[in-house]
């Protein structure tokens, strides 16, 4: 009985230990993770722009925003009315050069 009782806790201490290992190298790949990811972002932290806050940065935000959806849905419009490459074409070229003049005139 006690040769059994041996061999038991032998294999459960041998699960243990295989157990605490694979334990040990987990924790070491997320620390690996880790130590790669704080230097990815502290190489990139400085080229990030924090967004201002603000009721001024906020209508901004907008403004531009609804001016790329405008200029984004007269793309979507003409190529889903007009079959012709010209039209197309003609279409981003014109709206190309008019998104200064509107961005002027709207900001």
């Amino acid at each position: 009985m006690s040769k059994d009782r041996a061999v038991r806790r032998t294999a459960r201490e041998a699960e243990l230990a295989a157990q605490a290992q694979d334990r040990a190298r987990r924790t070491e790949r997320f620390a690996r993770w880790d130590r790669a990811r704080a230097r990815v972002v502290a190489i990139l932290s400085p080229l990030r722009r924090r967004s201002r806050g603000g009721a001024l940065a906020a209508r901004r935000r907008r403004t531009v925003g609804l001016m790329v959806f405008g200029f984004l849905g007269a793309q979507a419009l003409t190529w889903a009315v007009t079959p012709d490459w010209g039209t197309r074409v003609a279409v981003i070229v014109v709206s190309l050069f008019a998104a200064p003049v509107v961005a002027v005139f709207v900001l």
